[in-house]
């Protein structure tokens, strides 16, 4: 709706503030503070621009680092909850983003991208992939391929061909992993 109207509801404040706090169309729709909205432009800022290295998918111990390394503040200043109070607020804009556990490692945390626009690259690739295997696409194979993370890989794998139906979990597989996915547009049938 915005961009129809040209309007950018990120640029600076719609009327001077006796407090000196932002006062922009984007904090009057959502209760963001000077902090909380600085970070989440920053986290969306690292999210896009660590896209083509981790396919949407940063460890939380990376972003808040770069985060800090960003402000020039010592490390520690922010913290786990205070990501995800930031991305939380997104909630009523339709969000895009989520603190997720990363599968296999007990406690850790990672940001996830789940806006669809920016997974494409991720399917785009997979798909290429899976025409060149015969729609199966086994996590340790992916990565090793790809040059992926492994979880990177998981993340694609679930999110992008799983969850969207175009691939399904072969749950019996004899791959390291014990699973892997077919997608079924490219599988290529025995006789």
């Amino acid at each position: 709706m915005c961009a129809h109207l040209d309007i950018d509801p990120l640029a600076g404040p719609l009327h001077p503030s006796s407090s000196g706090s932002l006062s922009s169309l984007f904090s009057t729709l959502l209760p963001l503070s000077d902090f909380t909205y600085a970070l989440l432009t920053q986290i969306i800022d690292i999210s896009l621009a660590t896209r083509a290295l981790n396919g949407g998918l940063i460890p939380l111990p990376d972003l808040l680092r770069r985060i800090e390394r960003r402000r020039g503040i010592e490390e520690g200043a922010i913290g786990v909850d205070d990501v995800r109070r930031a991305v939380g607020t997104m909630d009523p804009l339709g969000g895009g983003y989520e603190v997720v556990a990363l599968p296999g490692a007990k406690g850790s945390l990672a940001l996830r991208c789940t806006t669809t626009a920016l997974q494409s690259t991720d399917s785009s690739a997979l798909i290429a992939l899976a025409l060149e295997t015969g729609g199966r696409l086994a996590p340790g194979r992916v990565a090793a391929e790809l040059g992926w993370t492994i979880d990177r890989v998981r993340t694609a794998l679930q999110g992008d061909l799983v969850d969207s139906g175009v691939g399904w979990v072969d749950e019996q597989a004899e791959t390291a992993e014990g699973w892997e996915v077919w997608v079924g547009g490219v599988v290529e049938w025995g006789d």
